[in-house]
């Protein structure tokens, strides 16, 4: 019974035998102490158990200009290709996915792809989002403002970008004290600090500023409110902004996962999240009602399981070698090369072999799991970069195509349209991409202007205090509704826009539900209202001369955050739109209030709206060096979408 498998079909795994025979050898090589040879297995089922459609085998690639781009396009392609499969019943739940990886460090890229494509997962062994830059610097941040004696949270928040102090000056400030020995961080920030460079008197000035402000809401404020004071008080979503865009949305989902939790006390918070990293295990989005979620794994979490589609993921991963004098193999040894002998010793040469020849096999090991923890369908997904004018791939995928006799340049190329017959006669099915492609519910985002668009004179004659009739019939689903809080119905609906999404059925609702579950709406019917809710503000949006000026643009920006810092009032704020049409910028800020007219506004409220504006506008002003125009979209104005021109900037 040994010889026989009872998991995969037929088909599937005299393919995977293949690549596998071809991978780890068939025959027991002598020079090779620690190999495995691959040893075949004889089907028991001749066919799949769920409706899935030949090949069974896929090599889905995605060729960026550098690593990065293609780990994006890649996943952006295996997103697309699983909703193909679940449109075309190849996949029933979710839950029978899953993607599996040798590391964590490339979770994100497929967490973003599937969050774009609406498709629920969950990320199992995901604690390499909290050790994420970003998410450590909050948390630090967090650990010192609950506990100021605690150093080691405190040199992670002075050395943050928020607070920006050197090393050295955090040396300095810990040996502060006259009479000798050493100082606590938090009493060191009290004293004289004459002897630390200009710079870090700064920074140090910016952490008891930070410290003073919010240690009096710390265990008095839910955690989720600490953390959105923290962000605004250090500009963090402003210094984030020069890096890569999933730090926005790393910082967005660990305020979510916070208002999620209602926790108040820090300290719970943080044995919350410490049970979360040793479980190993976080929600993407939350999962649908109908059904699970996929999953995202390493390999070794997927020891002893399957499923029926694998996704053998970022198999393009290149392996890090790091030189040193070194070499260390328990039970064998140690070996060091001096840094002026011109020859390598023996003893170094024989324990890097044996160092090399283990961890060949350890691959080999770990890619025999991965590859029959499938039932139905494997899927090998990875990137290509282009470098000196062509392109490469490493790791997993370059053996792949090593074994299949195929060039990664040639590949992009040619780009086959048929499948690839293995010698064993089963087929492979090979996917190249070079774009990023919207998913099918997705507006696609045009950098150049559109036939037909509304002319920049004709939005800005609307613009000057202009009422579109849209109908004002409320839906049934609102009406007899539990109301949700308007500022969450506020909150979803910038998501929606900053995503720029507008859905059209259920399947692509979901993302909208996932988002009112994780601001705390459990209740069904109150959840169901704030939906419907958003929705009906995105139809009359689609519905206003608006839509086509901001989707028409030449370029376009979502949910832009800005901060200065330096003035008598700290400016911090987040701009809901930012586009440019020729040689004129504008900006877009969305209102939900409820109103039956403009007259009616508060006028308290109404100049702080207007101020708000035009702090945006000198923000952008700053930066790009010309002056925008600004703009209010109220959404809910008697049942209308009424567009102001806020006109008084300087």
């Amino acid at each position: 019974d040994l010889e026989h498998s009872y998991r995969t079909h037929q088909s599937l795994l005299e393919g995977s035998a293949d690549l596998l025979g071809a991978l780890m050898g068939r025959e027991q090589d002598s020079n090779a102490l620690y190999q495995v040879p691959f040893s075949p297995m004889l089907p028991v089922h001749q066919l799949p158990r769920t409706v899935m459609q030949p090949p069974y085998l896929e090599l889905l690639i995605g060729a960026g200009e550098n690593s990065g781009n293609g780990r994006e396009l890649a996943a952006n392609l295996l997103a697309a290709r699983l909703l193909e499969m679940k449109a075309a019943g190849e996949i029933t739940q979710w839950q029978d996915v899953v993607l599996l990886f040798r590391a964590s460090t490339a979770f994100s890229f497929y967490e973003i792809a599937l969050e774009e494509a609406g498709i629920p997962y969950v990320t199992v062994a995901g604690s390499g989002f909290y050790d994420r830059p970003e998410i450590r610097d909050l948390l630090n941040m967090l650990k010192a403002l609950a506990d100021p004696w605690d150093d080691l949270a405190m040199v992670g928040m002075l050395r943050s970008p928020a607070i920006g102090m050197s090393d050295p000056g955090i040396t300095r400030l810990r040996w502060l004290n006259p009479t000798g020995g050493v100082l606590p961080l938090s009493h060191a920030l009290s004293k004289d600090l004459n002897i630390l460079e200009i710079s870090d008197q700064k920074a140090a000035a910016r952490a008891r500023k930070l410290i003073d402000s919010l240690t009096p809401l710390v265990g008095r404020v839910p955690v989720a409110d600490l953390l959105e004071r923290l962000v605004a008080t250090t500009f963090y979503r402003a210094i984030l902004a020069g890096g890569e865009a999933r730090g926005w949305r790393n910082l967005d989902k660990l305020l979510q996962d916070a208002a999620a939790s209602g926790i108040i006390s820090v300290h719970a918070y943080l044995e919350y999240l410490q049970r979360i990293r040793v479980v190993g295990a976080r929600e993407g989005e939350a999962p649908g009602e109908a059904e699970a979620a996929l999953q995202l794994m390493t390999i070794h979490k997927a020891k002893g399981l399957e499923f029926p589609v694998v996704v053998l993921a970022d198999s393009g991963r290149s392996d890090r070698n790091f030189p040193s004098p070194w070499v260390l193999l328990p039970g064998m040894g140690a070996a060091f090369k001096p840094d002026r002998l011109e020859y390598t010793p023996l003893a170094m040469r024989y324990l890097k072999k044996l160092d090399a020849d283990m961890d060949a096999a350890e691959k080999n090991r770990l890619i025999y799991v991965a590859m029959t923890r499938a039932v139905d369908k494997l899927i090998i997904n990875g990137h290509f970069s282009f470098s000196r004018e062509k392109y490469s791939c490493n790791g997993w995928l370059k053996e792949f195509l090593t074994v299949l006799a195929l060039d990664a340049d040639t590949l992009v190329n040619d780009n086959p349209q048929q499948p690839i017959i293995l010698p064993g006669g089963q087929s492979l099915l090979v996917q190249i991409q070079t774009e990023k492609q919207p998913f099918m519910y997705l507006e696609p985002v045009s950098s150049t202007v559109m036939a037909g668009s509304v002319s920049t004179d004709l939005i800005v004659s609307l613009l000057a205090q202009s009422v579109v009739p849209v109908s004002s019939e409320t839906p049934a689903l609102l009406q007899n509704k539990e109301r949700a809080p308007q500022s969450i119905v506020g909150k979803l609906l910038h998501i929606a826009v900053q995503s720029w999404r507008f859905p059209r059925n259920e399947s692509e609702k979901q993302f909208i539900y996932r988002a009112a579950l994780q601001y705390g709406l459990v209740n069904s019917k109150a959840r169901e209202y704030a939906v419907e809710k958003v929705l009906l503000y995105l139809r009359r949006l689609q519905q206003h001369p608006l839509y086509q000026e901001i989707n028409s643009a030449d370029e376009r920006h979502h949910e832009v955050p800005y901060g200065v810092e330096d003035q008598p009032d700290d400016d911090i704020g987040r701009l809901d739109i930012l586009y440019r049409r020729g040689d004129t910028w504008k900006i877009v800020d969305f209102k939900t209030d409820r109103i039956k007219s403009l007259q009616e506004i508060d006028p308290t409220r109404q100049q702080r709206y207007h101020l708000q504006l035009e702090r945006y506008a000198r923000a952008v002003q700053d930066q790009l060096g010309v002056t925008p125009q600004a703009f209010i979209c109220y959404l809910d104005v008697n049942n209308r979408i009424e567009v102001v021109a806020v006109s008084r900037i300087v």
